[in-house]
C-alpha cells in the first residue's frame, strides 16, 4: 500500500512543523503535566506556532487564550495547577489549547473520555459550534454511537483498519453493520439515543 498525505495541496513531509501545527490542532485521548502549570499557560502552548520566535506570546496570543477559555468554560479553572485538576477537567483545558491554536483542522481522539454527561454534550456542541459557526474541519475517533450520530452529520466506520461505511448516520449506523462491526443489537443504541 503506498500514497501521500496533503494538507491544502502541499504534502505534509514538505511542510514545517510550525505549518502543519498552524493547520492541525491535535487533542489526545489523555495527557500528562509533568511540571506545576497554570491552567492558562497549559492552553497558551496552542499559541506556540504563532508566537514570534524571539519575542514569546503577544496581547493577540492573549487574547486568544481567553477567547479559548470563555468557548470551553473553563474560566473558574484559570489561575489553578493544570495537575491538580481532575482528568475530565484536563481533558476541557486540552481542547480549550487546541480551540487557541485556531487552526483550520481539528483532530480528536477520544474527546468526551473523562467527562460527565453535562461535559461530553458541551464539549460535542462545542466541537459543532467550531464547525458551523467558524469552518474548523473536526476529525474525532469515538467509540460512542449515540454521540457520533447525534453530533456528526458524517461518520466514518473502520473494521479492523478497513473503512466499511462512509456517510450520513442513518447509513454508516445501518443496523446490520452495527450488529456486524460492534456486535451488539443496535436496538440498544436507538434506546440510548432516544432516552
Amino acid at each position: 500500500m503506498s500514497g501521500s498525505v496533503s494538507l491544502d495541496g502541499v504534502r505534509v513531509d514538505r511542510l514545517t512543523r510550525q505549518q502543519v501545527a498552524r493547520r492541525v490542532a491535535v487533542v489526545p485521548q489523555q495527557a500528562s503535566v509533568p511540571f506545576a502549570t497554570p491552567v492558562e499557560e497549559v492552553i497558551a502552548l496552542g499559541r506556540l506556532p504563532h508566537e514570534h520566535p524571539f519575542l514569546g506570546p503577544r496581547p493577540s496570543d492573549w487574547e486568544a487564550v481567553a477567547r479559548a477559555i470563555e468557548q470551553v468554560g473553563i474560566g473558574h479553572l484559570v489561575g489553578r495547577d493544570a495537575r491538580e485538576i481532575s482528568l475530565g477537567e484536563r481533558q476541557l483545558v486540552l481542547l480549550a489549547m487546541a480551540a487557541a491554536q485556531e487552526a483550520p483542522c481539528l483532530v480528536l481522539d477520544e474527546p468526551t473520555v473523562h467527562l460527565d454527561l453535562r461535559h461530553q454534550v458541551a464539549t460535542m456542541e462545542l466541537l459543532r459550534d467550531l464547525n458551523e459557526r467558524v469552518g474548523t474541519t473536526v476529525v474525532a475517533v469515538l467509540h460512542d454511537l449515540a454521540l457520533a450520530s447525534h453530533f456528526f452529520p458524517r461518520l466514518v466506520v473502520l473494521d479492523g483498519g478497513r473503512i466499511v461505511a462512509d456517510g450520513p448516520p442513518e447509513v454508516a449506523l445501518d443496523p446490520a453493520l452495527v450488529r456486524d462491526v460492534f456486535g451488539v443489537d443496535p436496538a440498544i443504541l436507538g434506546r440510548i439515543a432516544s432516552a
